[in-house]
């Protein structure tokens, strides 16, 4: 049976998580677009999250299953088809990727 990642409330678990997101293969890239839609939502149906990130469905449930793995997403189910919400980890993450962004914008004046 497979583990699934529980975070720890430590900066070296935060460096874990974000490592192995950014590390993944380009199989993956339906979760990479997942967070960067999440880091402007914070949560989504995951039916509209579909349309937004525009990948086929093996791929999107792939990067969906990643990002709950590694515990940076959450998924509840609900009657409408289930709603998709980063997790604290999660926005750490996004926050993080938004001030790496702006610090490259910074640089380019």
């Amino acid at each position: 049976m497979e583990q699934k990642y529980v975070p720890d409330d430590d900066f070296g678990s935060f460096l874990s998580s974000v490592q192995r997101a950014v590390n993944q293969s380009k199989s993956h890239e339906a979760s990479m677009r997942i967070m960067h839609t999440l880091s402007q939502n914070k949560e989504e149906r995951v039916a509209e999250m579909m349309t937004q990130v525009k990948v086929s469905w093996a791929d999107f449930n792939d990067g969906l299953k990643y990002l709950e793995e590694t515990g940076l997403v959450e998924m509840q189910d609900d009657d409408e088809g289930g709603l998709l919400r980063l997790t604290d980890e999660g926005l750490r993450w996004t926050q993080t990727m938004k001030m790496d962004s702006n610090d490259d914008d910074e640089g380019e004046h």
